[in-house]
């Protein structure tokens, strides 16, 4: 359990570091030399809009995710999948790389967007074929203890994602803080 399933999935290899863009594509080494691999990925139209609105209570987190079909998926594999994110969390790390000056640890490393849980199953849960046809709007609502591994829950976000279930494609993404109020996509 764990992250196991993912890394396995994206990583067998469990080389680092290492990126994989659109859930798909392996982010060819050096990648800030290759930023042209993530921009022409953000060129096109979503057929879907997403909002994610969450709410953080004491120790209960609320959310609620919107998306709207702009065009018909109801015979699509589609998958939601949402994610809890923690910033800010200082840890040694170690670096195989030139970055950075080619230190081997980087003393205090600063760690953002760390993956704290997944609230679905880390694949995706699927989303019903009826709620997906065009014009159709589908709200997913979780409300969940913070995770014990959160050490600052003001410092969490959410990510949600559409996904093709057969090719595991994204389709569309959104993040957003505690507290953040988001309005649906226009498509």
């Amino acid at each position: 359990s764990g992250i196991g399933p993912l890394v396995n999935y994206f990583n067998p290899s469990g080389g680092y570091p290492f990126a994989t863009l659109n859930r798909t594509t392996t982010w060819s080494y050096p990648e800030p030399n290759n930023l042209g691999q993530v921009v022409n990925l953000t060129n096109g139209d979503a057929d879907l809009g997403l909002s994610i609105n969450p709410v953080l209570n004491g120790t209960t987190m609320d959310i609620e995710i919107t998306a709207k079909f702009g065009i018909d998926y109801s015979t699509s594999d589609l998958k939601l999948v949402v994610y809890v994110l923690e910033d800010d969390l200082l840890y040694d790390q170690q670096n195989y790389t030139d970055y950075y000056g080619g230190a081997s640890v980087l003393a205090n490393f600063e760690h953002d967007y760390v993956l704290r849980a997944s609230l679905t199953d880390l694949m995706g849960d699927t989303i019903l074929p009826s709620s997906t046809s065009a014009n159709s709007i589908f709200v997913e609502t979780i409300s969940t203890a913070v995770p014990s591994n959160v050490a600052d829950s003001d410092k969490t976000s959410v990510v949600a994602f559409i996904v093709n279930g057969s090719s595991n494609t994204v389709i569309n993404v959104r993040s957003a803080y505690f507290g953040e109020t988001q309005t649906l996509q226009e498509l």
